[in-house]
């Protein structure tokens, strides 16, 4: 404020002047103005209030939006599979096991063997994918539990088979 630094300030009565501009300290303003700028208790705590409630939405719906379903242990054959195993879904999902190169599979849903024709299979990547639709065995996922089981057999190089089983819910 000794103006040494290349800033010069003076201080009015109607505030600060800082560079040849009038900015209004607190102390000026006149009682109803003032007394809207501070905090009291009262918005203190509407504040940590709405903060408070705010935080807990947020849990909340992290915990109702987050993916559902639990890991099963699946061979190193099987790269993935989705639903995952007890995870809710949708009515229009499809069915899908990414394995590794060079396997084959037959698919099971609910106990019925699914026709190679109707799964459609990317061969370079080894991903199968089934949905449902009009000309397959099951028009739509009906609500409920579904298991699902993937027998599997390499097709190519040294032998392995095996299989793998999980449940889903269709809502």
């Amino acid at each position: 404020m000794d103006g040494r630094d290349g800033v010069s300030t003076q201080v009015g009565e109607d505030g600060v002047e800082l560079h040849g501009a009038t900015v209004a300290c607190l102390q000026n303003l006149p009682g109803r103005s003032r007394n809207m700028l501070a905090m009291t208790a009262t918005r203190y705590r509407v504040l940590f209030l709405s903060l408070g409630v705010a935080f807990a939405l947020v849990v909340v719906f992290a915990v109702v939006l987050a993916p559902g379903g639990t890991e099963t242990a699946i061979p190193p054959a099987v790269e993935s599979i989705a639903p995952a195993n007890n995870e809710t879904v949708q009515r229009q999902t499809a069915l899908t096991v990414d394995m590794q190169v060079g396997y084959d599979i037959d698919l099971y849903i609910d106990g019925v063997k699914i026709p190679a024709d109707e799964v459609a299979h990317t061969q370079a990547t080894g991903k199968f994918v089934w949905t449902p639709g009009p000309a397959t065995t099951f028009s739509e996922w009906s609500p409920g539990l579904h298991s699902v089981q993937v027998s599997y057999v390499r097709v190519s190089g040294r032998a392995d088979a095996g299989e793998v089983r999980w449940t889903f819910r269709v809502q």
